[in-house]
């Protein structure tokens, strides 16, 4: 069997290469669905992404930190079900309040999201990270591997 830190390793390239992911949030009772660019730090163990106070998933997250991160590499070509690999992190969704850390976290979304330097920096812009608690990383269409970051 091959060891979980294969996996990891995997999990953490196909992060490391996306630039975009679908978050996941609980809105009264059900899953609601947003595409954020993202930032993963910590090996992993983190994942930080911005939203304006004024969004749904801002608003949701307030209420329930529990939050899905759904990434994955695929070109929607028909070859796609065997070829693309997915990774669905799962854990808790905390806004950066921290003046230090806030800062930190936003210099690191600049450098890696350029495009949204004016959004980053704007006043009405939120920081939120998120501690993975799982990954479940999946490749050849259904095989699915589990990883607990704790």
């Amino acid at each position: 069997m091959v060891h979980e830190s294969h996996y990891m390793r995997e999990v953490i390239e196909l992060v490391k290469s996306a630039n975009f992911g679908v978050l996941a949030t609980m809105m009264v009772g059900q899953p609601y669905a947003n595409i954020v660019a993202f930032l993963v730090i910590d090996e992993g163990r983190n994942i930080i992404f911005a939203t304006p106070h004024t969004t749904r998933k801002y608003v949701n997250l307030k209420k329930s930190p529990l939050a899905s991160l759904l990434i994955d590499n695929r070109d929607n070509k028909p070859d796609d079900f065997m070829t693309t690999k997915g990774v669905n992190a799962l854990g808790h969704a905390l806004e950066v309040t921290d003046g230090a850390k806030l800062e930190k976290y936003r210099s690191a979304f600049i450098k890696r999201h350029p495009l949204v330097r004016d959004f980053s920096n704007s006043p009405t812009t939120a920081f939120f990270e998120m501690q993975v608690d799982t990954y479940f990383f999946v490749e050849n269409f259904q095989e699915v591997t589990e990883i607990h970051m704790h």
